[in-house]
C-alpha cells in the first residue's frame, strides 16, 4: 500500500499539482491527513484513507482536463 501511495504521489507531481515530490512533503501531506506522518507507522485503515484521498485527487485533475 505504500508503494502506491508513492505512486499516487508521483502522479499528482507529473500532473502539476504536487510541486515536491519528495518523501518529506509526502509526509506532511500525511500528517495533516491523518496526524501520523510516517507512512510505516500507519495502520491499513489509514492508508486507504489516504489512497482514496489521492485517486480522488487525481480524479479531479482528470476531470478539470476534459479525461473520464
Amino acid at each position: 500500500m505504500s508503494k502506491m501511495i508513492r505512486g499516487l504521489w508521483i502522479e499528482l507531481h507529473e500532473a502539476g499539482k504536487v510541486r515536491d515530490p519528495s518523501e518529506k512533503a509526502l509526509g506532511a501531506y500525511v500528517f495533516r491527513m491523518i496526524r501520523n506522518s510516517a507512512l510505516q507507522w500507519c495502520s491499513t485503515a489509514d492508508k486507504t484513507v489516504i489512497i482514496e484521498a489521492l485517486k480522488k485527487w487525481l480524479a479531479r485533475e482528470a476531470k478539470g482536463k476534459g479525461e473520464e
